[in-house]
């Protein structure tokens, strides 16, 4: 009985890493992405590679559980459509513009489906 209580009280210390849905990684690497494009606009840098692996948000598969939105499949192309347009964008001016319209697009996507982290994404809004 007392070894059972141990091994209980030993096995709740024991983290197991989180397994997140190929959706949910992508999203953390939008982020990321959103921060880092950030950064390149205020040091006035080139924006960084394109993100070729984005290409994956419409077959990404989502958190168990989880429904998609009856507009899913708009807010992702709207987010692949902008995401180019940043990358079309020819200054600085340009850029931060389009990056906010590429972050507002995260933002409807996120009212409708997985509201969690909109407060995030709009801190990185210029």
């Amino acid at each position: 009985m007392l070894l059972s209580g141990v091994v209980v009280a030993l096995s709740s210390l024991i983290t197991i890493p989180e397994k997140i849905s190929p959706m949910a990684k992508l999203m953390r690497d939008m982020l990321k992405f959103v921060k880092e494009e950030r950064v390149q606009i205020e040091a006035g840098k080139e924006p960084l590679p394109f993100p070729k692996n984005f290409e994956r948000i419409k077959t990404a598969k989502v958190t168990p559980g989880k429904k998609p939105a009856k507009d899913h499949e708009q807010y992702l192309t709207s987010f692949l459509t902008e995401l180019n347009a940043y990358y079309k964008a020819k200054d600085i001016n340009e850029r931060k513009q389009s990056l906010n319209i590429l972050i507002n697009t995260c933002i409807a996507c996120h009212e409708e489906e997985c509201p969690g982290p909109i407060q995030t994404i709009k801190t990185n809004r210029f």
